[in-house]
């Protein structure tokens, strides 16, 4: 397998990097430095600049949420209109209706 060189992140040393996959979630102090000393260094400096950006932008991300709750709304009644339909009978077939309440 090639070898890869890498330059590390705190102290700028050149180092070879392991060849061993990542695992998602977890951190890996062979793929950012060239000693644990030089990794714990950098974790430690990503966690402290990651705190600080979360206290700084957490007032603003989070609006205070209002306790007043809503006056409520009276129902007004609704007035419903009626329609009314004459009825309609058939006489004999099914074509020609009878429209009853009509003077014949």
């Amino acid at each position: 397998m090639p070898r890869v060189t890498k330059v590390c992140r705190v102290c700028g040393q050149s180092y070879t990097a392991c060849n061993t996959p990542s695992v998602p979630g977890v951190f890996r102090w062979q793929e950012v430095a060239c000693s644990p000393a030089c990794g714990q260094e950098y974790l430690n400096q990503v966690l402290a600049a990651r705190a600080g950006v979360a206290q700084q932008e957490k007032p603003a991300a989070a609006p205070k949420r209002s306790s007043k709750r809503k006056a409520k709304v009276e129902e007004t009644p609704v007035e419903e209109e009626i329609a009314v339909a004459e009825s309609v009978e058939t006489q004999g077939s099914d074509t020609e209706p009878a429209i009853t309440g009509e003077d014949e």
